[in-house]
C-alpha cells in the first residue's frame, strides 16, 4: 500500500525523488524519572512542578519512490520524550537530513526502489550521556511575578509576558 500523498513530504536523493511521512509518536514504556538524562538544574526546577519524567517512544517513516512505488524503506526511529513545562517536548528531530541518509544509506546495503519487497530498518537515538557529559536542557517557563532572582543560572528559560 502506498504512502497518501496528503501529509506526505517530497525529497530528491541523488537526482531521484521520494516521499515520506513520520508518524505521530507511540509511546512504548512508562513514565520514569530519569535525571542521568536531564541536565541538574532542570530537574530541581522542574521537580518543584510534578515534572522532568521521560518516557521512550517510537516513531514509524516510511519512505517510497514519488512516483510509481513499488516498495518502501519502513524506518522505525526510537527515541525518547520529556513531561517538560511545554508539555511533552520530544528528543528527536526527524528533519529532511536524517531522511535523505536513510534513504542512501538503505540503497547502499540492496535496498531496491523498483523491486518488490518492503525494506525494514531500526534507528536509535543516541543518548546525550553515552560518551558524553552534555545532559538533556528541556526550557523552563518562568510565569510573570515569579522573582527570577531566585531562578537558579540555566540557559533555556522560556519568560512569558503578561498583556493588560
Amino acid at each position: 500500500m502506498s504512502i497518501a500523498k496528503k501529509g506526505s513530504r517530497k525529497i530528491t536523493v541523488a537526482e531521484v525523488d521520494y516521499q515520506w511521512r513520520v508518524s505521530r509518536p507511540r509511546r512504548i514504556s512508562d513514565w520514569r524519572d530519569e535525571c542521568d538524562l536531564l541536565d541538574e538544574v532542570y530537574c530541581k526546577i522542574a521537580a518543584q512542578y510534578g515534572l522532568r519524567q521521560v518516557a521512550d517512544v517510537v516513531f514509524n517513516i516510511p519512505i517510497e519512490l514519488y512516483r510509481e512505488p513499488k516498495s518502501k524503506i519502513l524506518a522505525k526511529y526510537f527515541g525518547i520524550i520529556i513531561d517538560g513545562f511545554l508539555g511533552i517536548e520530544q528528543v528527536a528531530q526527524i528533519k529532511p537530513g536524517l531522511v535523505a541518509d536513510i534513504i542512501r544509506e538503505s540503497l547502499r546495503n540492496g535496498w531496491d526502489p523498483a523491486a518488490k519487497g518492503d525494506y525494514m530498518v531500526e534507528i536509535f537515538e543516541r543518548k546525550p550521556f553515552e560518551g558524553s557529559t552534555e545532559k538533556l536542557r528541556p526550557a523552563v517557563i518562568v510565569m510573570p511575578g515569579i522573582n527570577e532572582a531566585s531562578m537558579p543560572e540555566y540557559d533555556n528559560l522560556i519568560r512569558l509576558v503578561e498583556v493588560s
